[in-house]
């Protein structure tokens, strides 16, 4: 009988201790306590996230500037004196142009991680086919009326094949280190160096200066991406940015050059 009385008891005891422990659960769940290794992944993400949060001009810049190269190559390729020289300046301005819109797509859109590894891959051979295709109008045209067609053809088969195998290394080894990738921009672009005395000798001072004031910005870029210094304002204006700035300052110094080739010298050709 004594048994029979105290089952009732028991077993609202038992309920009473089964609901207090699942309120303390419930308690602990919406403090985010109920699961260590959830809160630390959280913690981790946000500090992921602190860390790699990139400034908010980053590729403005350049998003802006593929529609002013747009049009000023149209420009160009207008005016260009003859076929060869629109030829010449078609392929740099769409290089110039894939240049610049890339990069601004890139580095202004926040993307998924398949979309974001393309896009990364596809601004660096941008870059090395940007240098090909800005020696091309002077290989063309001025170095082959000094040179002769034979000599200039190969050294532009050579200079293409560098960005080529520019482009190769982007892919097979896409997060080599900034400083090898530096490099590899920089050794492409003063490539040609040897050259210069007969670039000099057809088109004259100022265009070999425009062309070697860029080179030396695109070289400071280059080691400005490399050491990520200077980085000014990183929340807004970081060393990308200066880097993205030097690339365009030395384009711009190039595009005069290149118009100064195509448009305004004549070289004989048809």
């Amino acid at each position: 009988m004594g048994s029979s009385h105290a089952h009732p008891e028991t077993a609202q005891v038992v309920s009473d201790q089964r609901q207090g422990q699942h309120e303390h659960a419930s308690s602990k769940q919406q403090q985010g306590w109920h699961d260590p290794l959830h809160a630390a992944s959280n913690m981790v993400a946000s500090g992921i996230d602190a860390v790699c949060s990139k400034p908010r001009l980053r590729g403005v810049l350049h998003a802006h500037a593929c529609w002013a190269v747009l049009a000023a190559g149209l420009i160009l390729i207008a005016e260009a004196t003859c076929k060869r020289s629109r030829l010449a300046a078609a392929v740099y301005i769409a290089a110039a142009f894939f240049q610049f819109a890339i990069s601004g797509l890139y580095h202004t859109g926040k993307w998924a991680p398949s979309t974001h590894k393309l896009l990364r891959r596809l601004d660096h051979s941008a870059i090395y086919s940007l240098i090909a295709a800005t020696y091309t109008p002077f290989v063309m045209l001025p170095i082959a009326r000094v040179a002769g067609d034979v000599a200039s053809r190969q050294l532009l088969c050579r200079i293409w094949l560098g960005a080529l195998c520019g482009v190769g290394k982007t892919w097979l080894w896409p997060r080599a280190p900034k400083p090898i990738s530096a490099l590899t921009y920089v050794l492409l672009g003063w490539s040609a160096v040897p050259y210069l005395p007969q670039l000099l000798d057809a088109v004259g001072a100022q265009v070999v200066l425009l062309v070697a004031l860029g080179g030396v910005l695109y070289s400071i870029g280059a080691f400005v991406y490399a050491s990520h210094c200077p980085d000014p304002y990183p929340r807004w204006f970081g060393y990308h940015e200066v880097f993205h700035t030097l690339v365009l300052l030395a384009s711009i110094c190039h595009f005069a050059g290149v118009y100064q080739v195509v448009v305004k010298m004549s070289f004989g050709f048809e």
